[in-house]
């Protein structure tokens, strides 16, 4: 993996793609080069036949998708998806999915549901100050629901179920919950899937690992790119990054390998793994990092600071990318990295509020010394999208790419079956389609808060 030039010999910096299974982070205050860097690094990896799996917070890596004209490309697929939107491919999660659950050993389902529990508090509770309650309750209900196999296909059907009575599950759910707390929490679900909250697990084909690794082009080496800025809040962001990183955790356990066979790359990851505040997708973090490299996926983390990640993720990563860093706070929490792997610490903690943009020192432990490095400049293009700008990328032919009007009019608002009360003073829908479907527009915009 030719990744730059080193800067004392000038020679060619080539990092061995079997380091990748030690985990690598980038970091670097804002400006330094770190997100061209990354790039540098996915791209090496599609190149060396590593699918790449990229979640762009912000729109910084999305640009990737576009095609270049540059023969070593040619091999190189890529798709943008897009959560919750049509701008590029749709994709969507479904609640629960029983294969998955049923794979697992009891230790690992019992773990697998307390952590979907805790993601769905953080997604239609955030703020409560009854989340164990909550959780308890959930816990309770996920249980039961893959005990007894109850068919749930959409979220809506898990909604229904939290408002049906069993004699055997009340017994258990009334010694952890109060009636109108959990009324509320039924509440609030409801208000979830009337705004556009409802598209993240409705609109598109449904998030599969397999889908985002395989090529639909033979021989091709397969980038996705799931840009979340369409989401509406950090919560939902949070979730979607939950269950998708137990969907590589499950996917890795069923496919074992010794060689690198997944490259899992996240930009401006800090929101998502902080020092002490618990997140819904922070336990899978600690997981795959933790078993990752026994299975053949491998992390590349991105971030500004060093003291906004939790020192436990940091200590599962062996490459370390050191961009310009200036306050002594970010200084001492690379020192032990440094000191770890050379005894050249207080020469490169000097360097570092002097580099220059593109310029890192690479700390390995699988090498023999540190290497201070200037990144090579990327083959694909480096902008910053929004979702207009997705529209433009050309995904894959045999990818379906789009949702038709009557599709996205098939996600209804409210359940034809079983009509729900609103607390909102309700609207008729017009007679023509295309009103119907400008009106419905408009209600995916709105952002209810909880």
């Amino acid at each position: 993996m030719l990744l730059g030039k080193t800067v004392h010999h000038d020679e060619d910096f080539i990092f061995p793609k079997n380091n990748l299974l030690r985990h690598s982070v980038m970091l670097g205050n804002s400006g330094c080069g770190k997100t061209v860097a990354s790039k540098v690094i996915v791209e090496e990896a599609l190149l060396s036949g590593i699918p790449v799996i990229a979640v762009d917070p912000q729109g910084d890596i999305s640009s990737m998708g576009f095609q270049v004209d540059n023969d070593k490309w040619s091999s190189v697929e890529s798709v943008v998806w897009t959560p919750a939107s049509n701008a590029g491919v749709p994709v969507c999660l479904d609640p629960l999915i029983y294969s998955e659950l049923q794979n697992l050993t009891p230790e690992d389902q019992c773990k697998a549901i307390s952590a979907m529990s805790k993601s769905l508090v953080e997604l239609v509770s955030p703020k409560s100050k009854r989340k164990d309650d909550v959780e308890a309750y959930l816990d309770l209900c996920l249980q039961w629901i893959v005990g007894n196999r109850v068919s749930i296909t959409r979220m809506e059907d898990f909604v229904s179920f939290l408002e049906e009575t069993n004699p055997v599950l009340e017994e258990h759910v009334s010694k952890v919950i109060t009636s109108s707390l959990r009324a509320d929490i039924i509440k609030k679900f409801h208000i979830m899937l009337t705004g556009s909250s409802k598209l993240l697990f409705s609109y598109g084909r449904a998030l599969s690992i397999d889908d985002l690794i395989t090529p639909c082009e033979p021989g091709k080496t397969r980038l996705s790119v799931l840009y979340l800025n369409g989401l509406q809040s950090e919560e939902e962001k949070a979730f979607f990054i939950n269950r998708l990183l137990y969907k590589i955790y499950n996917w890795m356990l069923k496919n074992p390998a010794t060689e690198p066979q997944l490259l899992f790359y996240m930009d401006e990851v800090a929101p998502y793994i902080p020092p002490v505040r618990i997140t819904a997708c922070k336990r899978y973090f600690d997981l795959l990092l933790r078993q990752g490299r026994k299975y053949g996926v491998c992390a590349l983390l991105s971030t500004q600071n060093p003291g906004d990640i939790d020192y436990k993720v940091l200590s599962q990563v062996s490459n370390w990318f050191l961009g310009k860093l200036i306050t002594s706070q970010d200084l001492k929490k690379v020192e032990n990295a440094i000191r770890s792997n050379t005894s050249r610490v207080d020469a490169i903690i000097t360097s570092l509020p002097r580099l220059q943009p593109g310029y890192f020192h690479c700390i390995s432990s699988s090498a023999q010394k540190p290497e201070l490095i200037k990144f090579r400049m990327c083959y694909t293009r480096h902008e910053t999208l929004c979702e207009t700008d997705i529209q433009e990328i050309q995904p894959p032919a045999g990818l379906k790419t789009a949702i038709s009007k009557q599709d996205l009019f098939d996600i209804p608002l409210f359940s034809e079956e079983k009509p729900r009360r609103s607390c909102y003073r309700s609207k008729k829908l017009p007679h023509s389609f295309e009103a119907q479907l400008e009106q419905v527009f408009e209600g995916i915009k709105l952002k209810v808060s909880i």
